[in-house]
């Protein structure tokens, strides 16, 4: 919010949609502030029953959306302009390596700087995919490349909320942590070979990884069981230590220069011993959301707490000499770096920035400082020279922290904690404005007898608890709610009252799905009915459903015809990545031609249709469409001839797309497709035209005069520059190249 403020995005409310959690929690504090703590809970209490989140603001605190948000941007000024004067710009005090404005990207963060200060790593979305850069400090410029994330099943997730890369001692490799397949992977990536080695631990997640300067050793944090610990990997044994085995959260581990301590940031506050933790210890009862800085030993004996505030800390760094630390810290309300004298006890801040610092990373000497800040709505990394030279600085706290002070809460209570120190009919700030008018106000009954009695609710532990003490476990309940119920109704001269109505139902884990579609057309038999169910709690997907639609068509010698369609599903969707599946179908099909105005049999068909379809897609999506990545798929259909009146055909088919960003909703679109249909009632290809074309054009009109040609052809588009039905056959090959770019971004009418 302050950096929206300063350099001026901050949204109207009706946008926060698209800034929805500081942005949100911006608005309901300055509400609070203004016309009382009580508000909030009025205004959730009118969300229930308002259509838009607008009548329920305006009903409680009069006002609209547009007077409101030029209020509360106005005191957001107020609380932020004021921290301009003596702060500074990340590029003011730091030479910028990136710049997300001009590459018109989003994250370029977790810096980490090599032993010798020439190159650095970094993550970032420059191509749109979360991915792994390596740079040339010196001449600030992008080498190459090192990993493209969310592409591969080895790195489907690069934790860019909890990253962090460390360097080999020699500078030729470096670590990472990534999800891979079915649970998260350490990797050793060799920069100059561009390979890797792959370890797995079989750990809930892995993050944060730190290479020791002794070169045998990788220190990370390993997720199990809920517990965040600090873990040693011996890169000769491949056996990894639990170093930090307890209840509470660590993160950011990074080695002393002698590799026999390791610095990490934790939420434990004084247990820095299992030992001296109560036997009744009640986490939720901790301060948890507050963070400093321990040290401790790479055996986790002498665990060391260095820093005790009541803000966060984080991103701790052993300086060469082993006993000053670099880390950063929110004393005055901003993240700005920090020195901490291991001896002396001492600290002092370096940085006076405007927006903070984060995720620190120095060379082996120190003299080169490398971190990440959020300014101008962007992440971008950063280098200061000769940070241990710079004079310790003077902050004063800003605006919001001073408030947050005079409130006598800490900056992380004031957004974390969901309990206030302020009485529930407190207010700060202005009163909410006098009213003059009550007519629409509905008033509480005043003349009761008594007043509201408080009453002791006490609930019998044997209900939920054994004589064990241990809590009794109940078998899930499935029950349906609806997430969609959309209709529409209207009547036609010829067909009657018409109505679609589509629902979509789950339960509250998502583990079971019903979709039902209806388009009613006067009767059931000309009406669109459809029914499908899906089974999803497992990593295999079933489903099965039923349906039955009916279309109408006029030919100039049969007059006016109907196609029915009827039968039931069975579907499975088996993953074996986030990028690789395969599809599986049984459908029971039955179609039938009837001619409503001459006196010709009704042409049948019954059939039964297996597929199989192997899919792997790994495709970014744009405005345009895909706008990156690759997507390709083998699939078979066959239809075995098991009566009289069904069909009886193989279908081979391929289709292969790569699609190349070239810039901001610009990219290239390229395509192969083939397909191949054999047996005594082959399927039939029809090439040429452009779907959803306006004007289409066709070769001898459309062809419906068998159930054939509706339902088991197969059109092949887009060949643009030909009619449809151009060609056909029972083979085809189509390749299309295409430049793809918005025409109109967006067009707005007044």
């Amino acid at each position: 919010v302050r950096d929206a403020t300063l350099t001026g995005y901050l949204p109207p409310i009706e946008w926060l949609d698209y800034f929805p959690y500081q942005g949100g929690a911006s608005v309901f504090r300055y509400i609070a502030q203004k016309y009382g703590t009580q508000k909030i809970g009025e205004i959730m209490h009118k969300v229930k029953g308002s259509f838009s989140f607008e009548s329920a603001f305006r009903s409680a605190l009069g006002i609209d959306f547009k007077d409101l948000t030029e209020e509360w941007q106005r005191e957001m000024k107020r609380e932020y302009w004021p921290d301009i004067a003596d702060r500074k710009e990340p590029a003011e005090i730091a030479k910028a390596l990136t710049n997300h404005v001009e590459e018109k990207n989003y994250i370029n963060s977790s810096p980490a700087i090599s032993p010798m200060g020439d190159k650095l790593v970094f993550l970032s979305n420059l191509d749109g995919k979360m991915s792994i850069y390596l740079m040339d400090v010196l001449e600030k410029k992008v080498i190459r490349r090192l990993i493209r994330g969310e592409t591969d099943v080895n790195f489907e997730e690069l934790h860019f909320l909890e990253p962090g890369f460390g360097w080999s001692p020699d500078g030729k490799k470096i670590t990472l942590a990534a999800k891979a397949g079915d649970q998260d992977a350490l990797y050793i990536y060799d920069l100059n070979e561009d390979e890797f080695e792959q370890y797995k631990f079989d750990l809930d997640g892995i993050f944060s990884t730190s290479w020791s300067p002794t070169g045998n050793e990788i220190a990370f944090i390993g997720n199990q069981d809920g517990a965040s610990d600090i873990y040693v990997f011996d890169i000769e044994t491949e056996e990894i230590t639990n170093i930090t085995n307890d209840v509470f959260s660590d993160s950011d581990p990074s080695w002393s220069p002698d590799g026999q301590r390791i610095v990490f940031t934790s939420d434990r506050g004084p247990y820095t011993n299992e030992r001296y933790t109560p036997g009744n210890f009640d986490m939720h009862s901790h301060p948890f959301w507050n963070e400093d800085i321990y040290i401790v030993d790479r055996t986790g004996a002498n665990m060391v707490r260095i820093t005790s505030t009541e803000v966060l800390e984080g991103s701790p760094i052993f300086a060469p000499e082993d006993n000053v630390l670099a880390y950063v810290s929110e004393q005055n309300g901003v993240s700005n770096i920090y020195m901490h004298d291991l001896e002396t006890n001492e600290n002092w801040p370096i940085t006076n920035l405007i927006t903070g610092a984060f995720q620190l990373s120095w060379d082996k000497n120190a003299q080169k400082l490398a971190f990440s800040s959020f300014y101008k709505g962007g992440w971008d990394v950063y280098l200061l020279k000769n940070p241990l030279d710079l004079e310790p600085l003077t902050l004063t706290p800003t605006v919001y922290f001073n408030r947050l002070e005079k409130e006598k809460l800490s900056p992380v209570a004031a957004t974390t904690s969901d309990k206030s120190t302020a009485k529930e009919d407190d207010t700060t700030g202005d009163k909410a404005p006098i009213v003059s008018d009550y007519s629409r106000y509905v008033f509480a009954n005043m003349e009761r007898s008594e007043p509201d009695r408080k009453e002791k609710v006490t609930l019998d532990q044997t209900e939920y608890k054994h004589a064990s003490g241990e809590y009794k476990i109940n078998n899930y309940k499935i029950k349906f709610s609806p997430d969609i119920i959309n209709g529409a109704a209207g009547y036609d001269t010829f067909f009657g009252l018409q109505g679609y109505t589509q629902i979509a139902l789950s339960d509250m884990l998502g583990n079971h799905k019903i979709f039902i579609g209806t388009n009613l057309v006067f009767d059931l038999r000309n009406s669109n009915i459809s029914f499908q169910y899906w089974y999803l709690p497992n990593r295999v997907d079933f489903g099965f459903g039923a349906f039955h639609t009916s279309n109408f068509f006029s030919t100039s010698l049969d007059g006016l015809v109907r196609f029915r369609s009827f039968g039931a599903n069975l579907t499975m969707s088996m993953p074996f990545s986030k990028f690789t599946r395969l599809d599986a179908s049984m459908t029971w099909f039955n179609v039938n031609l009837e001619y409503l105005q001459v006196p010709l049999p009704t042409q049948k068909v019954r059939t039964i249709l297996p597929s199989l379809e192997l899919v792997n897609d790994q495709v970014e999506w744009g405005m345009t469409g895909p706008s990156n990545g690759r997507r390709y798929s083998f699939s078979y259909l066959v239809s075995p001839k098991y009566s009289d009146d069904g069909l009886e055909f193989q279908t081979f088919k391929f289709d292969y797309r790569q699609y190349v960003h070239i810039a901001r909703n610009y990219s290239f679109a390229f395509r192969v497709n083939a397909g191949t249909s054999v047996g005594r009632n082959p399927q039939t290809f029809i090439l040429g035209g452009v779907t959803n074309w306006i004007n289409p054009a066709f070769r001898n009109n459309y062809r419906i005069d068998s159930i054939e040609d509706v339902f088991f052809s197969e059109f092949v588009t887009p060949l643009r520059g030909v009619p449809f039905y151009e060609q056909t056959g029972q083979n085809f090959g189509l390749m299309n190249f295409e430049f793809r770019f918005p025409l109109i971004p967006y067009l707005q009418l007044g």
